[in-house]
């Protein structure tokens, strides 16, 4: 069930998630999975705040940029089956079903490139992990594209200077990644 624990990925949040969870966006169990999204792993080796960086698992598609602070992970997920009426807030929701101690540290409306974005940023413990998340969910076309950048923590994160950096280093990562230039495509990058 977790088989990303093998390759190093302990603390990898989006990959026991796609395991347990019915994915980003909200769909039903009768819908179609969401895909994983191969991001643009040079974009992610190119960004100032990763002093190295590689891609560590491709089901789902999952990333380790090593930072100062010590690693990061960084996967997308899109669902092309969520109805237009429902808001950034509930389908980011769906995206932490699961977690326990769940608690929701910053939300609000960004620009990443020219898409708007919701950025949500959490802290919440899975498997017995404490994790801080930012997501940045948005919506092209049919399709509800989740960005998620994570790292394991001692004890959970508490809102304040040490999160908020946090939430300013994934924004950064996403500006990296999501930028004009980067079409999203469906798990195939």
């Amino acid at each position: 069930m977790y088989s990303l624990l093998g390759l190093g990925a302990r603390y990898s949040f989006l990959a026991l998630a796609v395991s347990l969870l019915s994915g980003c966006g909200g769909s039903s169990a009768a819908g179609p999975p969401p895909e994983g999204i191969q991001l643009n792993a040079g974009a992610i080796t190119g960004a100032p705040e990763c002093q190295s960086a590689e891609e560590i698992s491709d089901e789902p598609f999952v990333y380790r940029c090593d930072t100062g602070a010590g690693p990061v992970f960084i996967s997308s997920l899109q669902d092309c089956s969520v109805p237009e009426k429902f808001s950034f807030q509930a389908t980011t929701r769906q995206l932490f079903v699961g977690a326990t101690g769940l608690t929701v540290l910053s939300q609000a409306p960004v620009t990443v490139g020219e898409r708007q974005a919701l950025q949500t940023l959490v802290s919440a413990t899975l498997d017995a992990q404490p994790l801080t998340i930012s997501t940045f969910t948005f919506r092209e076309g049919r399709c509800v594209t989740d960005l998620v950048v994570w790292r394991a923590e001692k004890s959970p994160a508490r809102a304040g200077s040490a999160s908020q950096a946090f939430a300013s280093l994934s924004l950064s990562l996403a500006q990296q990644l999501l930028g004009d230039s980067l079409e999203l495509g469906h798990g195939e990058g």
